[in-house]
């Protein structure tokens, strides 16, 4: 599970930014072979001598990505309806990009954030730092279905995001300087290709949405420009076409706090998903969840709520922890846990011990500390 930050400059301030492209690129680069067989490397220019370095292997890539560039790997989905080029209407990947980039649009007091996914939570928490006073998520299935991380959904409802279900938006309209969002009710159909339920519009339910600005954060797609510097052709639906057959481009992804801490966990869960990777119709549902606990574990030890202070203080608690370490160590000496982060960090491990190898230190550690 190597990488998960081909988004990174789009990822909001309420998250941070884990800068961890150049630690692989560099571990990649001395040596340390990741057991993909076949990988290839295709250095792809971007801005003067910036460049992707895109490892790719049947369909699969993991991008590399110099962290001063402007993203061109995705870009966002747009819905097929009436009103999409109207004033006030935007796409959340490009929002979020803005964002990141500094600008702080007004976008008035309502807004509506069409999406169920983690960019739709960034999207909708960060319009609500952006002084919004009603944020409206718009989702077109149940709290069950949606994508998000379960926290990120906790957290924007704290924030006093409101969510709907089982909606759709099908035309916009601006009106008296407003945007008016005519949407139908849903109701949950036969599973679709992705085991969820899909959305079948209820007849005659047209109800009406008034907004100041509403973004689309639905799905993103591949990007035109980095699938030709790469040499392969995108699809109308955000596919690769390869030897003129039409295969999906799968992300490896996650991110490397497990190399820090609790290393041979990480190696074992790199080798299992190595193992069933093309066996995409049998993914064990342990492995659909393992992004998220690992993206929050890393959150806590890294400590990204406060700017990443007690980052290595949080890996040497860990290791404290495991007895690897008499007491936390930094170089430098006014490095501390911050407030709290001890808690979390012992909850993460409470919560999700699948994380780690605690087990394995503990039945080592007298052989190791002996030798």
């Amino acid at each position: 599970m190597i990488g998960g930050f081909q988004n990174i400059p789009k990822i909001p301030e309420l998250r941070k930014r884990i800068i961890i492209s150049f630690l692989l690129l560099a571990v990649y680069r001395i040596g340390v072979h990741i057991p993909t067989p076949g990988i290839q490397a295709v250095r792809i220019p971007l801005e003067g001598n910036l460049a992707y370095e895109f490892l790719h292997d049947k369909g699969q890539a993991l991008c590399i990505d110099d962290v001063r560039t402007h993203p061109v790997t995705a870009k966002g989905s747009e819905m097929p309806i009436e009103g999409m080029d109207e004033r006030g209407v935007h796409i959340g990947i490009d929002f979020l990009d803005r964002i990141a980039g500094g600008e702080r649009p007004s976008l008035g007091d309502r807004v509506a954030v069409v999406g169920g996914g983690n960019t739709a939570m960034d999207v909708c928490r960060t319009a609500v730092r952006l002084g919004a006073r009603d944020v409206h998520v718009l989702y077109r299935r149940t709290e069950r279905e949606m994508p998000a991380h379960a926290d990120e959904i906790a957290e924007a409802r704290e924030e006093g995001v409101n969510l709907s279900f089982l909606v759709t938006p099908v035309r916009i309209a601006r009106t008296n300087g407003s945007l008016e969002i005519e949407c139908l009710r849903m109701e949950l159909g036969e599973p679709d290709e992705s085991g969820r339920r899909r959305p079948v519009p209820i007849e005659g339910s047209e109800f009406t949405v008034e907004a100041d600005t509403c973004i689309m954060a639905i799905g993103q797609q591949v990007s035109d420009y980095m699938a030709g510097q790469a040499g392969v052709t995108v699809t109308r639906w955000g596919t690769f076409e390869v030897d003129g057959k039409t295969v999906s481009l799968r992300i490896v992804g996650g991110l490397l706090g497990q190399w820090a801490c609790w290393t041979k966990k990480a190696v074992e869960h790199l080798e299992r998903i190595r193992t069933i990777r093309d066996d995409v119709e049998n993914v064990p549902h342990d492995l659909l969840t393992l992004a998220g606990q690992l993206t929050l574990a890393n959150r806590e030890i890294f400590d990204a709520r406060n700017n990443f202070a007690g980052c290595i203080p949080g890996i040497s608690y860990v290791l404290k922890r495991q007895g690897l370490l008499d007491e936390p160590r930094s170089l430098d000496p006014g490095e501390r846990l911050s407030p709290g982060q001890a808690d979390r960090i012992d909850r993460i491990i409470r919560d999700h011990p699948n994380l780690t190898d605690d087990g394995f230190v503990s039945a080592n550690l007298d052989e190791w500390l002996a030798s």
